[in-house]
């Protein structure tokens, strides 16, 4: 699906779907199960569920604005990319494969924050992290890292992860 801005509301679930604002922003407003989706908007990209939503395996473009990730219920992002700032607050855990933004990431979970997996990668000009339980930073081969600068609750620094 391609518009000029685009709003998506689900219900039920969506898979594998490729959506686009190529002028605009996209807002996205999951009440049921979102997986494997790619979501590109050339504004800013905003996304907001439910307490019984999850998404999964997803990713989402923000070519020239910021991308604002708002979930009550299960989060697991593939991919996040945007141009500028990226905030992700989840009531629960959150698992962040690849993060890119020219700007801050801004993340909060009520549970653990996980960046891990093959391809796990965090790269921002500035980070900000803060967990209920734990903050999890992975590298490739398996092994956690920047020890140094993530404790157990927050985690703050500049740079690349993993």
């Amino acid at each position: 699906m391609t518009g000029a801005s685009v709003d998506i509301t689900n219900a039920g679930t969506l898979t594998n779907g490729s959506y686009t604002a190529e002028i605009g922003a996209m807002t996205i407003t999951n009440r049921g199960k979102l997986s494997s989706g790619t979501y590109t908007a050339k504004d800013d990209l905003t996304y907001t569920d439910s307490e019984d939503a999850s998404l999964s395996g997803s990713e989402f473009t923000s070519e020239e604005g910021n991308v604002d990730v708002n979930a009550k219920g299960q989060l697991a992002i593939k991919k996040l990319a945007a141009k500028g700032n990226a905030k992700i607050e989840a009531a629960g855990d959150a698992t962040l494969d690849e993060i890119t933004a020219g700007g801050s990431l801004n993340a909060k979970a009520g549970g653990s924050i996980l960046a891990e997996g093959e391809n796990a990668k965090i790269s921002v000009k500035d980070i900000t992290m803060q967990a209920g339980e734990d903050i999890r930073i992975t590298d490739r081969a398996g092994r956690v890292g920047h020890r140094q600068w993530c404790g157990r609750q927050s985690c703050h620094g500049r740079g690349e992860a993993a």
